[in-house]
């Protein structure tokens, strides 16, 4: 039991430290960070984008379509 006692006296002690400690951080300017993507993210826009104008229009051109047969 009084290992327990000391066990958890212990474990109360490190959470009370690690709630108590603070870092600080100094801004600092002048670091750039790289671009990132490039035309590798480029291409799939343009193709998704031309796979939306082509399903649009084929939507509308099926519609068109059945609305012509009736």
């Amino acid at each position: 039991m009084k290992n327990i006692k000391g066990i958890i006296a212990m474990l109360l002690t490190v959470v009370i430290m690690a709630m108590s400690a603070t870092t600080a951080f100094a801004a600092e300017t002048g670091a750039i960070l790289p671009d990132t993507g490039g035309i590798g993210t480029t291409i799939f826009y343009i193709v998704g984008g031309l796979l939306v104008v082509g399903a649009v229009v084929f939507l509308i051109t099926k519609k068109r379509m059945s609305d012509d047969e009736e």
